[in-house]
């Protein structure tokens, strides 16, 4: 289906899968070019409880990507799997 709606952009499309264990996720509520406020909020919560990045940011998009507008009020999860710095 992505592919599809990708028309010309289909070779941009790709299925990766992740098994990520624990992370850390925020609920971004807001415009998208806020949404690096909300990362440096995650990336403070994970210096606080000592936890690093393991794998790769990614994003869940709660409003349609087809529907996104500069300046416009949307849902995303930003999510980062973590593991523990040893104290």
């Amino acid at each position: 289906m992505a592919r599809e709606q990708a028309g010309a952009n289909a070779r941009a499309v790709e299925l990766i899968t992740l098994s990520e264990g624990r992370s850390v996720q925020a609920l971004h509520r807001g415009p998208y070019e806020t949404e690096p406020e909300t990362i440096a909020a995650v990336d403070a919560l994970m210096e606080r409880e000592r936890l690093t990045m393991n794998g790769r940011h990614h994003e869940i998009y709660l409003t349609p990507v087809t529907e996104q507008r500069p300046g416009q009020e949307i849902e995303t999860i930003l999510r980062h799997p973590v593991w523990a710095v040893d104290p």
